[in-house]
């Protein structure tokens, strides 16, 4: 969504980008609250599995909300709504594939198997990052990387919650051998070594590509 094509309060509400912005974060935050119903929330000693995606949920929510009220009450400057097909259809791509892959399934003769968070993660933001046309391959690898090291770190290690980290043919070999916690731990540090390695060795094609952008841009 997104291109100005045009303003003013005489805009329909319900062709005002704000306002079906607002509409869209609102349905996505009940589909998440009443999606992770089941989980527990748990206690102050121990974070459950259920407490980030009901406190994502609730943030959400006013969001959309704050989002719908600023498009309704818009005077001027109202932007409409433009739909873009490429971006879209990108990001529900890559949710699939992070769906069907963290953990494995099987789709009639198809069995996919577990990649488990250290590949789906980059893969998957990789994949969602090509929704964008200036979307740049250097970057989202190491954008891919960090947030991969940084998912496994909250959430498995922190929050432990029951997410996949490893792929299924390593997971049970590494867990008899070192434990539970230290492979997550070793791959959250080879990760973020990985990621501020790649950022120095594709630095300066990075610089001198915004350099460029920044140029033809004045």
């Amino acid at each position: 969504m997104g291109e100005n094509t045009d303003t003013g309060a005489s805009l329909p509400p319900y062709l005002r980008m704000d306002v079906l912005s607002g509409i869209l974060v609102t349905v996505v935050a009940v589909v998440v609250w009443f999606g992770s119903a089941p989980l527990p929330v748990g206690e102050l000693r121990y974070i459950g599995p259920g407490l980030l995606p009901k406190v994502l949920a609730v943030v959400l929510f006013f969001c959309g909300i704050a989002l719908i009220v600023a498009g309704l009450v818009q005077t001027a400057g109202a932007e409409r709504v433009f739909i873009a097909v490429r971006g879209p259809l990108v990001v529900g791509i890559s949710i699939l594939f992070f769906a069907v892959t963290i953990r494995g399934t099987t789709i009639g003769p198809l069995v996919i198997p577990q990649l488990g968070l250290l590949v789906t993660g980059p893969l998957t933001v990789i994949i969602a990052g090509m929704g964008s046309a200036e979307a740049r391959v250097r970057e989202l690898i190491i954008l891919g990387i960090a947030l991969t090291a940084a998912g496994v770190l909250v959430f498995s290690d922190i929050l432990s919650m029951s997410v996949p980290v490893f792929p299924g043919i390593l997971e049970n070999g590494l867990v008899v051998a070192w434990g539970v916690d230290w492979p997550q731990r070793i791959a959250v540090a080879a990760y973020a070594l990985i990621s501020v390695a790649l950022w120095q060795v594709f630095k300066p094609h990075l610089t001198r590509r915004q350099d460029k952008t920044e140029e033809e841009q004045a």
